[in-house]
């Protein structure tokens, strides 16, 4: 009787995990799909080929019901983050603050999410980064730069690349002297890599000597 009794407690238990386990499947799969679709489109190249899905209110939809479903996808996360921000930018242009200030708050809202979630990750990084200095916080996208990124990944040139231009956006005395002791002296090391950011900080330099 107690033999039984066992048997049937841990069928119950089995029974329970797999359940569990098959929803969760099928919600990272759903979570997978909807993202692949949002990003590339499905059945490229094929008879039936979709396009990716470039409406930003559709892709915070879909961004949103995945936090739901399985909130520990970062890349869904990060690309929202990222075309929220485009669409911010867009609709500035247009003249319609309201929708600015909406899609600007979405994109910090999963640009957050992303980074708590992959605080090493290169574009949710970058993309938070370029949010803050969209919402006018270019001061605290420099010292989230600073500290999260090139004290950690200080050899990495393409982060000081990103430094430089944070610095070269901000109006803070200090962050602009800075950024001319990025110029290395003759023959010195230079960490950034890029031509035009080259170019830039040698004329600041040559301005302030």
């Amino acid at each position: 009787m107690i033999r039984q009794r066992l048997k049937l407690f841990f069928a119950c238990v089995l029974t329970v995990v797999c359940a569990a386990s098959a929803i969760r499947a099928v919600k990272v799969a759903t979570v997978a799909y909807s993202l692949n679709k949002t990003r590339y489109g499905l059945f490229q190249s094929s008879r039936w080929e979709q396009t990716r899905i470039d409406d930003p209110e559709e892709i915070i939809h879909r961004a949103r019901i995945a936090e739901k479903l399985f909130p520990e996808n970062y890349y869904f996360f990060e690309h929202t983050a990222l075309m929220s921000l485009e669409a911010a930018r867009v609709t500035h242009g247009n003249g319609d603050y309201e929708n600015y200030r909406r899609f600007l708050d979405i994109a910090l809202h999963f640009a957050q999410t992303a980074l708590a979630l992959n605080p090493y990750g290169e574009m949710t990084r970058t993309v938070y980064a370029d949010v803050l200095v969209e919402n006018g916080n270019i001061a605290e996208a420099v010292d989230f730069w600073r500290d999260k990124v090139i004290e950690r990944e200080f050899w990495v040139g393409i982060s000081h690349d990103k430094m430089a231009s944070l610095l070269l956006k901000s109006n803070d005395p200090e962050h602009i002297r800075e950024a001319v002791k990025m110029v290395p002296p003759n023959n010195g090391l230079w960490l950034v890599r890029d031509p035009d950011l080259r170019r830039k900080l040698t004329a600041l330099k040559n301005l302030m000597e």
